[in-house]
């Protein structure tokens, strides 16, 4: 390191050293200062943009809010409507064909085609076939 002090010494002389360390020492504080004011305008640019995509993201909260309040709305107001057992005009209960108190007679019972009885365990595959 001395020797690099005797060079430049010895190259610019006594008198210059001082205007070069001056101008030296103003253009790092020009360089730094542009690099503060470059990084400012990265945190404003980046600031502004999450901002923006903030409020977007708000909107569209609030759009599907609204649109979920609707739907939920329109769920509960279009609630099936039941039949009433008790009201013989009611068309549901009319046009069934068993009414519910009515017990299932053998002749509505279905069996496997060509019998005219229904399966049990006696007259069902042998079971031998099954061992």
């Amino acid at each position: 390191m001395l020797v690099i002090v005797l060079v430049i010494l010895l190259f610019f002389g006594s008198k210059s050293i001082p205007g070069i360390a001056k101008s030296l020492g103003k253009g790092l504080r020009d360089l730094k200062d542009a690099t503060q004011e470059i990084q400012r305008e990265i945190e404003n640019s980046a600031n502004s943009v999450t901002k923006a995509v903030d409020d977007h993201v708000k909107s569209i909260e609030k759009e599907v809010n609204t649109m979920d309040q609707e739907r939920k709305s329109s769920v509960l107001s279009e609630e099936p409507k039941l039949p009433d057992p008790n009201n013989s005009s009611d068309q549901t209960a009319a046009s069934s064909p068993i009414s519910p108190a009515s017990p299932i007679s053998p002749a509505s019972q279905t069996f496997p085609a060509g019998k005219n009885t229904p399966i049990s365990p006696s007259n069902s595959v042998p079971r031998s076939k099954f061992r």
